[in-house]
């Protein structure tokens, strides 16, 4: 224990023995902190390890095929793999995956996805619509550290589903970017940060005049442990040249 005299020892004895609530100016006293230099703090945050060991609600499930589509029609990429549409809570599929026991995926996702792209709620408050029925499609209810909390689950588990050179990219908005960006470096690490990507878009119609309004959503681009691979696009416009290096589209 850190930074304790005599006095501070008897007094926290003192607590124990009559059932007190400790002061929270000891926690880092009795429990000093592991990280290096910062990390994100707030209610209900949960062990790496508890999520990973699915000791929470949300549990891996058995897959099971539903259709099949142009499965005679198409090579298959590999053998013996489908691409897969899986329908269901993704944190329950993203732990089926880890464990790595169903038949339909094992051996075969499992620290060999290349990359993931993800475009979670956004903490908006709302429900979302179907365009063309007008059933609802999703909520995005969760708020605060809850929200935080909820994809920072995830994230936890999806990294174990990257190969080596593997890469993930989350996009976000103003409101939770700052905070899932440290998620991402505590998960991750700051330095496999490859890039910041600025999605920028139009101002749309209605759009409030009282203030500069809202252009772009960020992407945050990670990498796994190794370097990813990374090819350019160069675009067929005659304009675009070599020696400009001007490129419209990427691949990893």
């Amino acid at each position: 224990m850190l930074n304790l005299n005599s006095y501070d020892k008897e007094y926290l004895i003192e607590c124990l023995k009559n059932g007190k609530d400790i002061p929270a100016e000891y926690k880092y006293a009795l429990f000093p902190t592991k990280q290096k230099e910062y990390e994100l703090v707030y209610a209900g945050k949960a062990r790496k390890e508890d999520i990973l060991a699915d000791n929470e609600e949300a549990k891996a499930v058995p897959l099971q095929i539903e259709k099949v589509f142009n499965g005679e029609k198409y090579p298959l990429a590999a053998k013996d793999w489908h691409n897969l549409l899986v329908f269901g809570d993704n944190l329950q599929i993203l732990k089926t995956f880890y464990k790595n026991e169903d038949e339909l995926v094992k051996g075969k996702v499992k620290g060999k996805v290349k990359l993931i792209y993800i475009d979670p709620p956004f903490a908006s408050d709302e429900e979302f619509t179907t365009t063309t029925s007008g059933s609802r499609a999703y909520v995005d209810k969760k708020k605060g550290a809850e929200f935080i909390e909820f994809l920072r689950r995830r994230l936890v588990v999806a990294k174990e589903l990257l190969a080596p050179d593997g890469s993930i990219f989350v996009q976000l908005d103003q409101k939770k970017g700052h905070y899932v960006k440290m998620v991402l470096d505590e998960i991750f690490g700051e330095g496999n940060l490859v890039n910041e990507i600025i999605w920028h878009f139009r101002t749309y119609q209605g759009q409030v005049k009282s203030y500069y309004p809202r252009k772009h959503n960020v992407i945050y681009w990670y990498r796994n442990i190794d370097h990813p691979k990374f090819n350019l696009i160069y675009s067929d416009n005659q304009e675009d040249t070599v020696d400009a290096q001007r490129w419209k589209d990427f691949i990893v």
